[in-house]
């Protein structure tokens, strides 16, 4: 991690000392790639279970940061009439 944030929340009080800081070199990554125009295929993808689905369509939950996408996702669907 190169913040100390969460979800736009600050997770220390203060600044962390340097000697606390450790980095470690990832030699494999993996990273899935997929292209679809249905929320339904990209919430199960994301693994959001229903009651968070329901919220994110009903505009409960305000997407921020890489969710952000699925913001403009539901606008879409919604001026589309749900279909």
């Amino acid at each position: 991690a190169r913040k100390d944030a969460y979800a736009g929340v600050n997770i220390f009080n203060g600044t962390l000392p340097e000697t606390s800081i450790e980095s470690t070199d990832n030699p494999l990554s993996k990273v899935d790639y997929e292209i679809t125009d249905r929320i339904s295929e990209k919430f199960h993808k994301l693994s959001v279970n229903a009651e968070l689905q329901l919220s994110v369509l009903a505009g409960i939950v305000n997407l921020q940061g890489s969710g952000k996408y699925l913001k403009e996702d539901v606008l879409l669907l919604l001026r589309k009439g749900w279909t």
